[in-house]
This record gives structure tokens, C-alpha cells and sequence, in this order.
């Protein structure tokens, strides 16, 4: 009877990382959630067209990096070998993104051009080099098993409690 209770236990941790996850990203910026869970794509999502939306996008990545460091704890127990090493690179990607972040504001519309191919290359080699998509995938994957595995869990348990 503890065994089974301590399945059920685990099983409602993990469905609730997605959940938790996206909803800590969407505290930290209005559409940031939004914007990993129903817009990106690839890489190429957080490409800029302009100073306004270059900083936007850099934002957004932060925003993102920011919370996968604080849901760290709950990430790692789902993810893979691939997805460990991309989480073992969020801090120093995020110090290096705040970084750039300075130095666009500073540069502003004049480096404009030097900081979009700089910030290409970055996002580049964070998502496909350095597997900070496999991420992105880790925590839309994980989201995905929510609902059947609430109403499992909240099934079995009834049941074990009725067979008591």
C-alpha cells in the first residue's frame, strides 16, 4: 500500500512540472510563456527585424533561461542526458545574454546591425550547438501527460482508498 502511494505521489509531481513551469514564465514576462508554448518554432523564432524587437526577443530568452534555472529541481528528474548538459549551461547562458542585453541598449540603433548577426549567431548555437531546444521540447513534452496522468492518479488513488 506505501509503494503504490508513493507512485501516485511521483506521478502527480511530474504532471504538474509543465503546468508550473509555463505559469512561472508567464510571471516573469506577459507573453514570454506564451511565446515558448504557442509561437516558437526554432531558433529563428528570436530573430529581430529591429532594435525594438531584437531587445524583445533578448528579454524573452532571458525570461526564459530565468525560469528553467528556477524550476531547475523539477526539470532534471525528466530529462534526458542531452537535456542535463543543456541545463548545466543555463546560468552561463543567462549572464551572457544579460551581458549582450547591456551592450545592445548601449549600442542602440547605430550597432544595430553588428548586434543582430552577433545575436543570430548566439541563439544559433544556444538551440542547436549547445541543445538549449531539447529543453524547450523537455518542458512542451512534459505538459502534454498532464491531464491523463491527474486523472490517473486521482483515480488509482480513489480506488486504493475504497479498498481499504
Amino acid at each position: 500500500m506505501n509503494r503504490a502511494l508513493t507512485v501516485l505521489l511521483a506521478l502527480a509531481v511530474v504532471a504538474s512540472v509543465r503546468a508550473d513551469f509555463w505559469s512561472s514564465v508567464k510571471d516573469v514576462g506577459s507573453d514570454v510563456g506564451d511565446f515558448f508554448e504557442n509561437t516558437f518554432t526554432n531558433f529563428k523564432s528570436l530573430f529581430a527585424d529591429d532594435q525594438s524587437m531584437l531587445e524583445k526577443n533578448i528579454d524573452k530568452l532571458k525570461g526564459l533561461l530565468q525560469t528553467i534555472k528556477e524550476q531547475m529541481d523539477k526539470l532534471l528528474p525528466l530529462a534526458s542526458d542531452t537535456q542535463k548538459e543543456a541545463m548545466n549551461k543555463v546560468n552561463g547562458w543567462y549572464n551572457d545574454i544579460s551581458a549582450f542585453k547591456d551592450k545592445v541598449v548601449r549600442d542602440g540603433e547605430k550597432g544595430f546591425a553588428e548586434n543582430k548577426a552577433t545575436w543570430e549567431d548566439k541563439v544559433k548555437t544556444m538551440f542547436e550547438d549547445d541543445h538549449l531546444q531539447s529543453l524547450v521540447a523537455l518542458v512542451n513534452s512534459s505538459g502534454n501527460l498532464f491531464a491523463p496522468m491527474l486523472t490517473i492518479v486521482c483515480s488509482v488513488g480513489v480506488a486504493l482508498y475504497l479498498n481499504r
